[in-house]
């Protein structure tokens, strides 16, 4: 009987070749040092401590001065300081996180270096994605939130309902995860910091200030306008759903440009 030695070609999409390493090497970043801790105790004692402030502090300042601040007051307060700074400080916490993700690698030749062994540009690009993703939804997002919401279920349990506060939230991630696709894709467009900090940072700070309601609604620069309102038991406006739906669509759409982009540069 003789042996069939025969090459057979190995079955696989050619855009996954090298994920799983990637994977691994940017996954230990966050898990394996202390980015993940330091960025977990950062935003829960940011964000928890300007809740427990605004509940438990605030009242008892504003009564030295004379004035009244009732339980519901408070809680407006805190949720005002919860959802309405995580808009904000958490994309800009993932712009200032991820502004290195491709430029760092590409100037110091580590991509160049790394797209010589058999990796796809495409999972190349999704390694710098998902992990980040997962990292910064556990630590800006998920544990957070979770303290953030039996803070205020304790200040006042009949005042927050799960759902609402799950809705709240929700938008504050999908906000963060639109920024997060931008930088990474002005990462892949960009050598430098310069005009990733310029646009990235335009869009989060100046975005909102554009005249034009017929462009606003297919952005997230008014997100912050409506965060608030399912926590409050509030229903959203009409057009938050289209402002969540574009918002949706850009980061896609991100994705999919930094994917086709990075696969028509030249690394050097």
């Amino acid at each position: 009987m003789t042996a069939d030695m025969r090459l057979r070609e190995i079955a696989g999409d050619s855009w996954q070749r090298g994920l799983r390493p990637l994977l691994r090497r940017e996954n230990r970043q966050w898990w394996g040092g202390r980015r993940g801790l330091v960025q977990l105790l950062l935003w829960s004692l940011l964000f928890n401590g300007l809740l427990l402030f605004a509940l438990y502090l605030l009242p008892d300042m504003a009564a030295t001065e004379g004035e009244m601040l009732s339980t519901g007051q408070a809680l407006v307060e805190g949720q005002q300081l919860f959802f309405g700074l995580g808009i904000l400080l958490l994309a800009l916490g993932a712009i200032v996180l991820l502004q290195d993700a491709f430029i760092e690698e590409k100037t110091s030749g580590t991509a160049e270096w790394v797209l010589s062994k058999p990796v796809s540009r495409t999972a190349f690009v999704l390694a710098k994605l998902l992990p980040n993703l997962l990292g910064m939804a556990v630590t800006m997002l998920l544990i957070p939130g979770l303290i953030g919401y039996f803070i205020m279920r304790h200040f006042d349990a009949t005042a927050v309902t799960l759902s609402g506060f799950l809705a709240s939230w929700g938008i504050v991630g999908l906000h963060l995860f639109f920024y997060i696709t931008l930088t990474l894709l002005l990462g892949v467009l960009f050598n430098t910091r310069a005009p990733l900090l310029g646009v990235a940072l335009g869009s989060l700070f100046g975005g909102s200030l554009v005249p034009v309601a017929q462009i606003l609604q297919f952005t997230p620069w008014k997100l912050g306008n409506v965060a608030l309102l399912p926590v409050m038991g509030l229903p959203l406006p009409p057009v938050a759903a289209t402002m969540l739906l574009s918002t949706a669509t850009w980061s896609l759409l991100f994705i999919t440009i930094a994917i086709w982009q990075f696969n028509r540069q030249e690394i050097t």
